[in-house]
C-alpha cells in the first residue's frame, strides 16, 4: 500500500519537474510543443506521447481519475493558447502537481503510522505471549 502512494508521489514530483522544464522551453525559446514532448527529458513518462497533443485524453497513470485528466489536458493544451495564457496554464498545473503531492504525502505518513503500530502491537502481544 505504502509502495503505491511513494509511486504517486514519484510521479506527481516528476510531472513538476515536467512542467518546470517546459515552462523555459515555452517562455524563452517557444520551442514547438511536438519537439518538447519527442525531448529526451519526457522520455521516462512512458504514458507521454505525441498523440496526446492531438486529442483530449485521460492519462494512464496510478494517478486518479481527476489527476489523470488535468495531466491529459495539461499536454493536450500545450501550444494552443499564446504564450503568456500558456505561461499560466503551466504555473497552474504545476500548483495542481504540488497539492497532489502534499495529499499523498499526508496519505503516506497516516498509512504508515499505522503500519508501525499495528507492528508495535503485534510485538508487544508476541512478547507477553512467550513470557
Amino acid at each position: 500500500m505504502s509502495n503505491s502512494i511513494k509511486k504517486k508521489i514519484n510521479l506527481c514530483r516528476a510531472l513538476i519537474d515536467t512542467a518546470n522544464y517546459i515552462l523555459p522551453e515555452i517562455k524563452l525559446k517557444q520551442t514547438p510543443p511536438c519537439e518538447i514532448l519527442a525531448s529526451e527529458r519526457l522520455k521516462s513518462l512512458d504514458f507521454v506521447g505525441q498523440d496526446m497533443l492531438l486529442a483530449e485524453q485521460k492519462a494512464k497513470t496510478p494517478l486518479n481519475d481527476e489527476e489523470n485528466e488535468a495531466i491529459g489536458h495539461f499536454f493536450y493544451s500545450l501550444g494552443k493558447f499564446d504564450v503568456q495564457n500558456q505561461i499560466k496554464q503551466i504555473e497552474f498545473f504545476k500548483e495542481y502537481m504540488s497539492s497532489a503531492v502534499r495529499k499523498y504525502e499526508v496519505e503516506y505518513k497516516s498509512k504508515s503510522k499505522i503500519y508501525v503500530s499495528i507492528g508495535f502491537s503485534f510485538g508487544t502481544v508476541i512478547a507477553l505471549v512467550l513470557i
